[in-house]
């Protein structure tokens, strides 16, 4: 789904008491909205020495088919006010909805850069779907970061899809290894490329289950 831009008066999510999920770093957090102002909400948060000013984190508001999603940036840290953090009022929604693709893990290696630079990075590809996919990689991406994935499926053309970063964990990557567990939330591709892909999930899982 594609970022939408929202208004201080068009957002019902963001109002005083809603309860939230807050994604930082790829770890979640239950949280409640304190206070809201036209520039700052005030939300709790469990920790006692981060997160820092300017990091970025994400407000998830779940239903039963999705969330919307928020990402904003830390003005204040918990160091200030026990148990809770100011941060910049989310200037934009995105709707996402729970994952309705299969997922199969792979021993592919594809190449990973971020949109607007040049440099490319090799990634192990863990699994993938029509969705998305999950890498181990050594490229410093962010939370959020627009990236494209250059992927050779067996039996097909090399192909190349765009998409953005949906979570960073370097706690489950070889220690000292510099890598990250990195997912990737696919954006709009072209017909062929999600045909290939579908075909290469089905094949994946005939092989992972047999005569079934």
């Amino acid at each position: 789904m594609t970022d939408a831009a929202i208004r201080n008066d068009d957002a019902p999510d963001l109002s005083t008491g809603k309860e939230c999920l807050i994604n930082l770093m790829g770890q979640y957090f239950l949280s409640r909205i304190l206070d809201v102002s036209d520039d700052r909400l005030t939300v709790t948060f469990p920790g006692a020495d981060y997160p820092a000013p300017g990091m970025r984190l994400e407000l998830q508001f779940h239903d039963d088919e999705g969330f919307n999603a928020y990402v904003s940036h830390v003005v204040v840290g918990p160091q200030h006010h026990a148990g809770r953090v100011v941060i910049e009022r989310p200037t934009a929604m995105e709707r996402v909805l729970h994952r309705q693709n299969c997922r199969v893990s792979t021993d592919l290696t594809v190449q990973v850069k971020e949109q607007n630079h040049i440099r490319k990075y090799d990634a192990a590809l863990l699994n993938l779907s029509g969705g998305g996919a999950l890498l181990e990689t050594d490229a410093p991406f962010d939370f959020n970061s627009s990236i494209e994935m250059a992927i050779s499926i067996p039996c097909d053309r090399m192909r190349t899809i765009r998409g953005h970063v949906t979570h960073v964990d370097r706690s489950r990557a070889p220690r000292n290894s510099g890598r990250a567990i990195v997912g990737v939330r696919f954006g709009k591709m072209e017909a062929a490329t999600t045909q290939a892909i579908t075909d290469y999930v089905w094949q994946r899982l005939r092989e992972m289950y047999p005569g079934r």
